[in-house]
C-alpha cells in the first residue's frame, strides 16, 4: 500500500481490485506483465501453461459466457480457470 501514493501501476492495479470481473483481472494481468518487464518475466511467477489458461479463459465466450473479454469466437482452453482461482493467482503476484 505504500507504494501506491509513488507508483501508478500499484495505484492501478489496486484500483482493479476492487471490483472482481474477468476483464479487471485482465487489466491486473496487463498491469502486472508490463510492470514487470513482459510475459517472459512474468513466468518467474507463474507456469506458462497457467498465464495461457488464465488468458484463454479471460476471452473465451465459450469458456465463461458474456463476461468474456472478446465477443469473437475464442476456444476455451483444455483446463479453465475459475475467477476465484485467478484473483488469487493475481493477488499473489501483486503481492510478491
Amino acid at each position: 500500500m505504500a507504494l501506491s501514493g509513488t507508483n501508478e501501476a500499484v495505484r492501478d492495479v489496486i484500483l482493479f481490485f476492487n471490483e472482481i470481473t474477468w476483464l479487471n483481472l485482465y487489466k491486473i494481468y496487463e498491469v502486472i506483465c508490463k510492470d514487470v518487464g513482459g510475459e517472459k518475466v512474468l513466468q518467474k511467477f507463474i507456469t506458462k501453461d497457467e498465464l495461457m489458461s488464465f488468458r484463454q479463459t479471460a476471452q473465451s465466450r465459450e469458456a465463461i459466457g458474456k463476461l468474456a473479454r472478446h465477443g469473437k469466437k475464442i476456444p476455451p482452453p483444455k483446463k479453465t480457470m475459475n475467477i476465484d482461482d485467478t484473483y488469487i493467482l493475481w493477488k499473489r503476484i501483486f503481492e510478491d
